[in-house]
């Protein structure tokens, strides 16, 4: 940069591609804190007074938690600085085989998401890859590579839920089938708008049934219905 004097701008793009001619910083916590001050995302004395009080929590959970950044905002800088790509896992679809292979209990104590694959590799979305243990030990506990993208908490959450939560799969007397997703401690059933799950078949009763989870299992009990519930044909 002597070719420059103290008095002339760099151009922008001039300056983006001396920086990007060191490659990106350690994936750590430091270079996030760093990061997020030089964007002027956060206050460094914020930063700072946050990373003495976290207590074992994550820095990037710990902004979420207290709302002090988006999740949105943190996915863009984390990609930008450490050079990950990203994905909306809103806009692009989980190949379902993958999914199917990927082991639900990985993803559900990580909160990864498998996507797609890329030659042998498994495409997998994570949140917050300056958590390099956890990646790393994803990383041990699945047999394909893994190539991360950034994507935000909540879409993978969403996609784990959809893919390996607790779903309910029935038959109606009319032989319409229903699956539905079980993501709350207690789910109503019934025809009336105000159960999680609304039936219009004329076989169900305004409130009909509920699922509650009960000791790591599901119990459903059936709240007096016209036509009864039955599990298993039973």
């Amino acid at each position: 940069m002597g070719d420059y004097s103290e008095t002339e701008v760099i151009e922008k793009d001039v300056l983006e591609a001396a920086l990007n001619k060191s490659g990106p910083p350690t994936l750590n916590e430091d270079s996030l804190a760093t990061a997020i001050t030089s964007a002027g995302l956060v206050p460094k004395s914020t930063i700072d007074k946050i990373r003495g009080e976290l207590k074992g929590r994550r820095l990037y959970q710990t902004l979420l938690d207290e709302q002090i950044a988006s999740e949105e905002g943190l996915r863009d800088l984390i990609s930008r600085t450490f050079q990950i790509p990203s994905i909306d896992l809103k806009n692009s679809p989980v190949d379902d085989g993958v999914a199917a292979e990927f082991p639900a209990r990985i993803a559900r104590e990580h909160l990864v998401m498998p996507v797609s694959r890329e030659g042998e590799n498994i495409i997998l979305a994570v949140s917050d890859p300056t958590d390099t243990e956890t990646v790393e030990r994803v990383r041990r506990e699945v047999r394909p590579p893994v190539s991360i993208r950034l994507s935000t908490a909540t879409q993978i959450r969403e996609q784990v839920d959809r893919h390996y939560g607790p779903k309910l799969i029935g038959v109606l007397p009319s032989g319409d089938k229903l699956e539905y997703l079980i993501n709350k401690h207690d789910v109503g059933i019934g025809k009336a708008p105000h159960n999680h799950i609304t039936l219009t078949d004329p076989t169900v009763s305004n409130t009909h049934a509920i699922v509650t989870a009960r000791e790591g299992g599901y119990s459903l009990v059936d709240l007096g219905s016209r036509n009864g519930t039955f599990v298993n044909g039973e």
